[in-house]
């Protein structure tokens, strides 16, 4: 039925990224159906007899000479048979109007019913790996990922951000490469980025995971401050440590940007290095989301800052509700750095930066806190939009996502501790955007210090403490403050001396990790196959559920297709039972066409390992485990 149908079309979707959209043909003896699957959606006709030769002939006439918006193959991208080895996962071969680069591996299949973004790693002889994303573009998107990164990196590489080499409109037999339901258009984008990382669960050590939240607070704080990019998905996908850095010549050419600020290596030394000699420990990639924020027209720069978008274990609460929320936690004052903290922010930072965030009198973060409990009937309602605070927040969830879960080395986790695990996992994956009216993550934000203390092995009782008391500073809806705070990246501060305040104190205790291991969460496994790290991958199995219950999630997957996290964008609809529009009654020719001279490879199925969450963009419908 359409059921098995659609997750037939979902599942050779994500294997064959040369397959912009295809044709499925369901049968059974009374009647068939006709799938047609691409980036604009999920279509199925009604149930037609056998005796309807019309539709039937249009089918097979459109397989040769599709309809307008219909693009069945991509010729820039071409996949091979590992030699001797036919069950293995195919290589790709992709063709860009700059290089041809070979041997290309799948390492991330997003969803194929909305942006479907695919992401493939190419060796380069004699030089670094590059990657290789493609996806589907909204005609009426107003970013694109590529422009973003040239106009970032425009007056010398930011640290700490991804580069990319190229960026192109997809052309394959002369033609754009595009998707079409009525009005609603899709482009395919191609773009090759010339750096590379880990995920964050293959951290050696605490330490270093929490320099790469450091350094990417300071890398967010300097796209948005000097180059006016706003990220608006900072996540666990979009935030990777190690990076590996191009060595292509032409990457080296251009030096770093000379007003970029210190990190975390030039902090804890307590001197400041040449901009060039600057490294980064995290790579902050996939501006999908991201909007410029400089341009003549501010209410079109707050009309795109109201749309939602992001991540949802990961999303702000104030993002994921769609509005500014009353303040219902204390509120905390700016940190201060310890005396020896403060001496090495100072000799990197200056004074002057230091005093800018600091509070006086009855301020919390500068801004007035007067008659908070009362917000209401003192200033009315506040209008929602992205702040810079929300990606903060962003990175916070980020950080307790992974540090609730890393093993240390040679400890051994109680049944207790666990049990803590699964219950908070449970509560932050089953979060969802624009369906809550109380935010369900506030809990975890507000339990006693002592209960999060248990959720840890003693040797990370201190890693506990410091999340409170980012916890504490991440609480409060400052925007509703009748004096909101003056200063844009003052959550982004305010974490950031909380962790080098814990780094200062704790640089000799590292704390080893298992790299790549994580405490079990008893999450239950998804449909959706993808991977979410920018490095080659092993493959791994995942527990198969029953086939009614796949049916029953291909089913959802279709019904939620073309879903936005953007409550003011509108698309079509996809409709299961809407009639197959594949060709005019009156177009198919007597006799069935000769067969193209390129014919269609046997249908490859490749599976790479499961992210815990998909991403959820904002023009891309979620995996069926967590509604949007």
């Amino acid at each position: 039925g359409k059921a098995q149908a659609a997750r037939y079309a979902f599942q050779v979707q994500q294997a064959r990224p040369d397959r912009p959209g295809f044709y499925c043909l369901s049968v059974k003896p009374q009647h068939f159906q006709i799938v047609h699957s691409s980036p604009v959606g999920l279509r199925i006709s009604d149930h037609t007899p056998w005796e309807n030769l019309d539709t039937l002939c249009a089918y097979v006439y459109s397989l040769y000479v599709p309809p307008d918006g219909h693009f069945l193959y991509d010729r820039t991208i071409t996949w091979k048979e590992t030699p001797n080895n036919p069950l293995s996962a195919p290589k790709w071969t992709v063709k860009t109007e700059s290089a041809t680069y070979t041997d290309a591996e799948l390492i991330f299949l997003g969803n194929p019913w909305g942006r479907r973004t695919t992401i493939l790693r190419a060796e380069v002889p004699g030089q670094t790996p590059v990657i290789i994303k493609e996806y589907y573009l909204d005609d009426d998107r107003r970013y694109e990922e590529g422009e973003l990164l040239e106009h970032a990196h425009a007056e010398g590489y930011i640290p700490g951000l991804v580069r990319s080499v190229w960026a192109e409109d997809v052309m394959s037999d002369g033609r754009k490469v595009m998707v079409k339901d009525g009005s609603y258009t899709r482009r395919k984008r191609r773009i090759i980025l010339a750096d590379s990382g880990a995920k964050l669960e293959w951290a050696a050590s605490v330490n270093d995971l929490l320099m790469v939240i450091y350094d990417v607070l300071e890398a967010h704080r300097t796209l948005v401050r000097k180059r006016a990019i706003l990220h608006r998905d900072m996540s666990l996908y979009n935030i990777l440590m190690y990076p590996e850095l191009s060595s292509w010549p032409m990457m080296q050419a251009k030096g770093y940007y000379k007003d970029s600020p210190a990190l975390i290596d030039e902090v804890l030394a307590g001197k400041l290095s040449d901009p060039d000699e600057r490294k980064a420990h995290c790579l902050l990639i996939d501006l999908d989301n991201a909007a410029r924020l400089d341009g003549n027209d501010t209410k079109v720069i707050r009309h795109e800052l109201g749309f939602r978008t992001g991540t949802p274990i990961y999303i702000a609460r104030a993002v994921a509700q769609g509005e500014v929320p009353p303040s219902i936690f204390q509120l905390h004052r700016m940190p201060p750095l310890s005396p020896q903290a403060k001496e090495k922010y100072v000799s990197v930072y200056g004074e002057e930066r230091y005093n800018l965030y600091n509070d006086e009198g009855y301020t919390i973060h500068g801004g007035n806190p007067f008659d908070e409990l009362n917000r209401d009937d003192a200033k009315g309602p506040v209008t929602f939009y992205h702040r810079w605070e929300y990606d903060a927040e962003s990175v916070f969830w980020t950080l307790y996502s992974v540090l609730i879960r890393v093993v240390p080395q040679g400890i051994t986790i109680s049944d207790s501790a666990q049990a803590l695990l699964r219950d908070r996992w449970t509560l932050l994956v089953g979060h969802t955007i624009a369906v809550e009216k109380v935010d369900r993550r506030n809990s975890l934000l507000s339990e006693a210090v002592t209960k999060l203390i248990s959720l840890f092995v003693p040797t990370m009782h201190d890693v506990a403490r410091l999340l409170d008391a980012m916890a504490r500073q991440v609480a409060p809806s400052y925007a509703s403050m009748p004096t909101p705070p003056p200063q844009e990246d003052h959550l982004h501060e305010a974490l950031q001396r909380l962790i080098l305040n814990y780094l200062v104190d704790h640089i000799d205790d590292p704390i080893p990790l298992t790299p790549g291991q994580l405490r079990e969460t008893e999450e239950r496994p998804k449909p959706v196959v993808n991977a979410d790290d920018y490095r080659p991958s092993e493959q791994r199995s995942t527990t198969q559920n029953s086939k009614r219950r796949r049916e029953e999630e291909a089913m959802a997957q279709a019904q939620t297709a073309d879903g936005s996290q953007r409550e003011s964008q509108k698309r079509p609809s996809v409709q299961l039972r809407r009639s197959a529009r594949l060709a005019s009654k009156n177009e198919p020719p007597a006799m069935a066409p000769p067969p193209p001279a390129w014919a269609p490879p046997p249908q490859a199925q490749v599976s790479a390992p499961q992210a815990e969450d998909g991403h959820a963009d904002a023009d891309e419908a979620p995996a069926p485990k967590r509604r949007r």
